[in-house]
């Protein structure tokens, strides 16, 4: 049964001091998206107006009554959550390296993105737990450390070769550049981005159970 189906802002889904966080469960996939699914959403996103669509998740909620913060199993949508997040550090990054061209009032965006992606209660203290397929979990804690937003990560071999790394720098890559071809306007452009990204929306549909989910997800693949 579909528990409930609502149009979300990335800024609602991915929010500040949410009390509830997403979890990749063991049995899924590693991230697999490449340069041409970045350049996609990160195109799509800039190109269009506020409000801009850019697809759906199903998820789970499998929290108990003991828990104060909401786990929510991402059974379809890994990868653009994922993308996501990352695109979102990637700005939280230009932002915190550019922190003394910002005025009082978007010098704030800082601690609102960290207060976003980081996330008290959950396992990681973050806003997204990604299963541990291929070093997928690892490699992600990487990046949310080299950007202080998790004390400590576990250093892997051939993390730059992987995926979620290379996400992260493409990201960063298409910020400096959009900034640098700006000019004087380089802090305005980075704002509007992360307006952009903010105001995009995803559909959220919470299902009771794993049937009803895997029953969903072939429905709207067919």
């Amino acid at each position: 049964m579909i528990k409930s189906v609502n149009n979300y802002y990335i800024e609602d889904l991915i929010k500040k001091d949410a009390n509830f966080y997403y979890s990749i469960p063991k049995y899924q996939r590693e991230y697999t998206w490449g340069p041409q699914q970045w350049k996609d959403i990160y195109d799509d996103i800039l190109e269009n107006d506020l409000g801009y669509f850019i697809g759906s998740i199903i998820c789970i909620n499998n929290t108990n009554d003991v828990c104060n913060v909401q786990e929510l199993e991402i059974v379809d949508g890994q990868q653009r959550l994922t993308t996501l997040t990352l695109l979102l550090v990637a700005i939280y990054n230009k932002l915190k390296a550019n922190r003394d061209k910002l005025n009082d009032d978007n010098v704030d965006e800082i601690t609102f993105l960290r207060k976003s992606i980081n996330c008290k209660g959950s396992p990681n203290g973050l806003i997204l737990v990604p299963q541990i397929q291929n070093y997928n979990y690892d490699d992600y804690l990487l990046v949310m450390a080299e950007n202080d937003l998790v004390k400590t990560a576990k250093k892997v071999k051939n993390w730059g070769n992987r995926r979620i790394a290379k996400c992260y720098r493409y990201f960063l890559f298409r910020l400096e550049r959009d900034m640098e071809e700006a000019g004087e306007k380089a802090i305005d452009i980075l704002l509007e981005i992360r307006n952009k990204v903010s105001k995009a929306v995803l559909v959220k549909i919470e299902v009771g159970s794993h049937s009803e989910a895997y029953t969903l997800f072939e429905s709207l693949n067919r």
